[in-house]
C-alpha cells in the first residue's frame, strides 16, 4: 500500500497483481484524465475500468452525487496496460477522470429499465448499431401502463429513442425506415432536446439527400449538423470538412480572451435563495469585489431554465461547490426576463441547490444583449472567468475534468 498526498489530501493507493475476473457489464471506462489531478498523480490511464464505487458496482453510482454526499469514497479499479487490479481510497473530492459506461454496461441498464438518452450516443460514437437497436427495443418493452402513459404525452411519444434507432437502421441499409424515425424526431423534439442530438439528426437527413439527388437540401443540412454541433463531434466535421469540402461554421471562441462585463443586468429578488435585493449589478463590479484566486462562473441562457442540459450544468455546479466553494463566486445566471419564475420539476438540480443554501444570483437580460453580443450558436453557455476577466473555460457542460483542466492551465 501507498499513501499519495496530493491537492485533495492523502490518497491511499494497492496494487494486486493476482488473476481477477472483472464483470464488465457492471464497469466504467476512464476515457480521459486531467493534467496534475489526483487521477493523473495515482497513474491512472485511459482505458482502466472503474468495477466499484463504495462497494457498489461502479455503473449503478452516479459520481457526482456519491462525491457531493459521501465523505470518503473506496474505489476499485482494473489496469489493461498492467493486468492488475488497483484499490484506492480517497477524500470524496473529485479525483479528475472522464469515464463511461462500457458497451455492456448500457445494455444492461437499457435492460433493467434504467435509461439514459446519453447512453445512446455514447453507443452511436462507437459505431454499435446492433446494441442501439437493442437499447431502443428495450425501451418499447414496458410495463402496459407504462406504455399507456407514454401515448398520452406527446413529448415522450418522440424521443431520442427514435433518433437513434432511426440512425441504427440507416447503417444497417434500411434507409427510408431509418429516415422516416429521424424525420419524426426533429419534427416533433427540435426544441426539446440538446444540440448535439439534433446535429445527428440533421447529419443523416444530409445523407439521405444526397441519396435522393437533392443537393441543396443536402448542403442546408449539412450546415444544420455543423451548426449544432460547434466542432465538438468528429464524425460530422469529418463529413462537412472531407466529403462536402464546405468550411465549418465559425464558431466565436472566447477562451483566453477578455469576457465583455460591461453590461447593467437586473438582479431577480423572486426567486429562491436570492441574497441580494432587486437591483441592477455589473459584471465589472462583481470581479472587482473577487479574490484574486477565485473564478466567476457565468451560464448564459438565451432559452427556458428547464432543460436537460441546464438540470445537468446545475448538478455539477452543485458538485463543485462542495469542494471548490472557496475558490468560487456563486454562479451568475444570465437569463430572459420572461423566464425568471420559480422552477418547476424539470430543473431538479437547481431546486437541490435552493434547498441546500448553494448560492445562485439570477439576473435578467431583457434583449437577450448578453448572448447576441458574445454570438452564441446556442445555449446554456458556461464561462469561468478570473479576476481580471479573462474566459478560462468555455463550453455547454463543466464536469469536475473540465475544471481540474482548468486548474492546472491557470496555475
Amino acid at each position: 500500500m501507498v499513501v499519495i498526498n496530493t491537492s485533495v489530501g492523502p490518497i491511499t493507493q494497492s496494487i494486486h497483481r493476482e488473476s481477477t475476473c472483472i464483470d464488465s457489464t457492471q464497469a466504467l471506462e476512464i476515457k480521459r484524465i486531467a493534467s496534475n489531478s489526483p487521477a493523473s498523480q495515482l497513474n491512472l490511464q485511459p482505458g482502466d475500468l472503474i468495477w466499484q464505487v463504495n462497494h457498489q458496482p461502479a455503473s449503478e453510482v452516479d459520481l457526482l452525487e456519491e462525491s457531493y454526499q459521501s465523505s470518503h469514497i473506496h474505489y476499485w479499479l482494473y489496469s489493461r496496460q498492467s493486468n492488475a487490479t488497483m484499490e484506492i481510497s480517497a477524500p470524496s473530492t473529485p479525483l479528475g477522470f472522464h469515464c463511461e459506461k462500457t458497451s455492456t454496461a448500457i445494455v444492461n441498464h437499457w435492460q433493467q429499465g434504467l435509461f439514459d438518452w446519453q447512453d445512446l450516443f455514447i453507443l452511436w460514437n462507437r459505431r454499435e448499431w446492433d446494441n442501439l437497436l437493442l437499447c431502443c427495443d428495450y425501451y418499447y418493452r414496458p410495463l402496459v401502463i407504462r406504455s399507456f402513459l407514454r401515448w398520452l404525452k406527446m413529448e415522450q411519444r418522440f424521443n431520442a429513442t427514435h433518433l437513434f434507432r432511426g440512425a441504427a437502421l440507416f447503417e444497417k441499409e434500411q434507409l427510408a425506415k431509418g429516415v422516416r424515425l429521424i424525420d419524426q424526431y426533429v419534427k416533433h423534439c427540435i426544441n426539446i432536446y440538446s444540440s448535439a442530438f439534433m446535429s445527428v439528426a440533421s447529419l443523416y437527413l444530409a445523407f439521405w439527400s444526397k441519396q435522393c439527388g437533392h443537393w441543396q437540401d443536402w448542403l442546408k443540412w449539412l450546415q444544420c449538423a455543423d451548426f449544432f454541433s460547434q466542432g465538438k463531434i468528429t464524425r460530422i466535421m469529418q463529413t462537412v470538412t472531407m466529403e462536402a469540402r464546405i468550411e465549418p461554421i465559425a464558431v466565436v471562441r472566447w477562451l483566453n480572451r477578455p469576457f465583455p462585463v460591461s453590461f447593467n443586468l437586473t438582479v431577480n429578488a423572486n426567486l429562491p435563495n436570492q441574497a441580494l435585493p432587486k437591483l441592477n449589478l455589473e459584471l465589472h463590479a462583481l470581479l472587482q469585489q473577487m479574490e484574486h484566486h477565485q473564478l466567476l462562473p457565468v451560464c448564459l441562457l438565451a432559452s427556458k431554465r428547464p432543460n436537460p442540459t441546464y438540470n445537468t450544468l446545475m448538478k455539477c455546479y452543485r458538485t463543485l461547490y462542495k469542494h471548490w466553494g472557496k475558490a468560487l463566486h456563486p454562479l451568475i445566471v444570465i437569463t430572459t426576463y420572461n423566464d425568471l419564475q420559480p422552477p418547476n420539476q424539470n430543473q431538479t438540480y437547481e431546486q437541490l441547490c435552493f434547498k441546500e443554501n448553494i448560492p445562485i444570483i439570477f439576473l435578467a437580460d431583457k434583449h437577450n444583449h448578453v448572448a447576441s453580443h458574445l454570438q452564441l450558436s446556442h445555449t446554456p453557455a458556461f464561462f469561468l472567468i478570473n479576476h481580471e476577466g479573462t474566459v478560462c473555460f468555455e463550453g455547454t457542460q463543466i464536469s469536475p475534468y473540465d475544471f481540474w483542466q482548468t486548474l492546472s492551465q491557470i496555475h
